[in-house]
């Protein structure tokens, strides 16, 4: 299975622990989007979550003598950091969100690499008076 080449076998215990996520979605009620037709890995199944979404554990059991399986379930209600999150992120971002408006939200969320390559794009096909 590919999920047990990614999580890991174990040789780093006891510092980082292998987990397998497994996600129950309530698909009336909780936004996601399939990216099967656009993922290069098909067989994966992968899915895209919002950014305000919230998980409950359901239970944690142990997958292998090695591996823990982390069961969780989609929960509709709004954490209140999460609502601050979203209400800011709507503030900082345009109608029509860009390049540079991502460029800022990662350079936030102290992610600078990602910033840096996102500004590299920006600065490769923009003019200079488009800033």
């Amino acid at each position: 299975e590919i999920v047990l080449m990614y999580s890991g076998d174990g040789e780093d215990r006891p510092t980082l622990e292998p987990v397998i996520f497994e996600i129950e979605i309530d698909t009336a009620v909780f936004p996601f989007a399939s990216l099967k037709t656009v993922s290069y890995f098909k067989a994966e199944n992968e899915v895209l979550f919002t950014i305000v979404s919230v998980f409950r554990i359901k239970e944690v059991l142990p997958q292998t003598n090695t591996i823990w399986l982390v069961q969780l379930v989609t929960d509709k209600r709004e954490n209140q950091d999460i609502e601050q999150l979203s209400k800011h992120l709507k503030k900082e971002i345009s109608d029509k969100p860009s390049l540079l408006d991502l460029e800022r939200v990662l350079f936030d969320t102290a992610e600078c690499d990602r910033a840096e390559h996102y500004c590299t794009i920006l600065d490769e096909q923009l003019p200079l008076d488009d800033f």
